[in-house]
């Protein structure tokens, strides 16, 4: 008995398709439609335009406004972002940047090299890196905090 044929999925890769192509290459054209025209009616006296059949054209002062609210809206979107991320933020002083609820003991890891993976105490970790593990007073001059 002859076995069905099935066919494998698709695979889905980010490579050019020749239906992405095809798309791009018609964006690109109008693309380059839209500047030609925008140049054209930018220049070309109103007069001229009339004389051409169009009749319905936006002011003129839009050949200079509207690209200029480009960067305009660039920039309002850059501080929009930063503003949000600075007021989700905590303050500097807040021991939240250091340490939180999940945050759980360690117990000494062997050999004074740092513990475990996980989510530990930041203070901890910044002493075991350091070489102070097991007793705050060291010869380290960064455990006794002096500047070197």
């Amino acid at each position: 008995s002859p076995q069905p044929h099935h066919q494998n999925p698709p695979e889905h890769y980010p490579g050019p398709l020749p239906e992405r192509a095809v798309y791009g290459f018609a964006l690109h054209l109008a693309a380059w439609f839209g500047f030609a025209a925008y140049l054209v009616w930018a220049v070309l006296p109103e007069a001229w335009l009339r004389a051409c059949g169009f009749t319905y054209l936006p002011e003129r002062h839009w050949a200079i406004t509207g690209p200029m609210l480009i960067p305009l809206a660039y920039a309002l979107y850059e501080f929009s972002v930063g503003f949000v991320a600075w007021r989700a933020c905590r303050p500097l002083e807040s021991v939240d940047h250091v340490t939180d609820r999940l945050c759980r003991a360690t117990s000494s890891a062997p050999g004074g090299s740092l513990p475990i993976v996980a989510d530990i105490d930041a203070s901890d970790a910044c002493w075991a890196a350091l070489g102070c593990r097991g007793s705050k007073k060291s010869n380290n001059s960064h455990c006794n905090g002096e500047k070197q």
